[in-house]
C-alpha cells in the first residue's frame, strides 16, 4: 500500500511538472515573438521568465531545508509526513483558480507522440538536445559515492547535510540574481565555454577532499565542502539559464510539454 501511495504521488509531481513546463515554454515562447529573439542572446522577457521561476524554485528549496533541519533534530516521522503533504495540497488549491483554455485539434496520444517525434526530427530541435545530452552523458557522477565519503569518512551529520542542501539553495538564488544583473545578454557560446572551463577546474575539488589535500592547507572539511559547492552551484546556474531559454524557444506549438519535458531530462 505504502509503495503504490509513493508511486502515485510521484506521479501526480511529475506531471504537474509537465504542465508547469507547458506553460512556461508557451509563455516564453510569446515573449521571444514578442521581442523579436534572434541569434544566441535571450531577451529581456525570457530571462526575467527563467529567472521568475527558478527564483521560486529556490525560495521554496530554502523553506523546505529549513524545515528538513528542524525536523532532522528528532521530529516524529508522522510530523514529518504531515509537513511534507502541506505542499501537494497547496499546488492542489493553486491548481483549482489557474485558468485554462481548452485546446484545439487532435489532443489525443497517438497525434501528440506523432508531433513529438516529428518535432525532434528538426535539425534546430535535435542539435541543441544533443549538446546537452553529450555535456551531461560525457561527465562522469560521483555524487553517491561522496555522498557515502561525507557520511562514512568525514562524519557529517544530517543536521549539516540539510544545512548544506539550504546553502545550495541559496548560491542557486544567488545565481539567478547574478545572471539576471550581470549576465544576461552575453551570447550563449561564452556563457557555456567560461561556465564549463570553470566547471572543470571545480571538479578537481571531490580529488582535492578525498586526498585530503585541504588539510594540509588549513581549509576545514566542512568549510571546503559548503564552499566549493556554492561556487559549483552558482555557475551551473548560469549554464542551466541559456538552456532553458533554448529548449523553451524551439518548442513548436501543440507538443510544449513533452518536448520540453523532454529537454529538461538532459539536464
Amino acid at each position: 500500500v505504502i509503495l503504490a501511495l509513493l508511486i502515485g504521488t510521484n506521479l501526480s509531481a511529475a506531471l504537474s511538472d509537465v504542465i508547469v513546463d507547458a506553460m512556461v515554454a508557451e509563455r516564453a515562447s510569446a515573449a521571444a515573438a514578442a521581442e523579436g529573439a534572434e541569434g544566441m542572446t535571450a531577451t529581456e522577457g525570457e530571462d526575467a521568465l527563467q529567472t521568475l521561476c527558478w527564483g521560486s524554485l529556490s525560495l521554496g528549496g530554502l523553506v523546505g531545508s529549513g524545515i528538513g533541519i528542524w525536523s532532522a533534530s528528532g521530529m516524529a516521522s508522522s510530523r514529518i509526513f504531515s509537513i511534507t503533504a502541506l505542499a501537494p495540497a497547496m499546488a492542489l488549491f493553486s491548481a483549482i483558480v489557474l485558468p485554462e483554455k481548452c485546446a484545439e485539434g487532435d489532443s489525443s496520444l497517438k497525434a501528440q507522440v506523432s508531433s513529438l517525434v516529428a518535432a525532434l526530427g528538426q535539425p534546430r530541435i535535435y542539435r541543441p538536445l544533443a549538446f546537452f545530452f553529450l555535456l551531461n552523458a560525457l561527465v562522469p557522477s560521483a555524487s553517491q559515492s561522496m555522498l557515502f565519503f561525507s557520511t562514512d569518512v568525514l562524519k557529517f551529520s544530517p543536521e549539516f547535510l540539510a544545512a548544506q542542501s539550504m546553502l545550495a539553495y541559496l548560491a542557486f538564488l544567488l545565481g539567478s540574481v547574478i545572471y539576471s544583473r550581470f549576465i544576461s545578454g552575453i551570447s550563449f557560446n561564452s556563457i557555456f565555454f567560461y561556465s564549463q572551463a570553470a566547471l572543470v577546474i571545480l571538479s578537481l575539488g571531490d580529488l582535492f577532499l578525498v586526498l585530503r589535500l585541504n588539510v594540509r592547507f588549513g581549509i576545514p572539511d566542512a568549510a571546503f565542502v559548503v564552499g566549493s559547492d556554492s561556487v559549483a552551484t552558482i555557475i551551473s546556474r548560469l549554464t542551466l539559464q541559456p538552456f532553458l531559454v533554448i529548449a523553451a524557444r524551439v518548442c513548436p506549438p501543440g507538443c510544449e510539454a513533452a518536448l520540453f519535458a523532454f529537454f529538461y531530462e538532459h539536464v
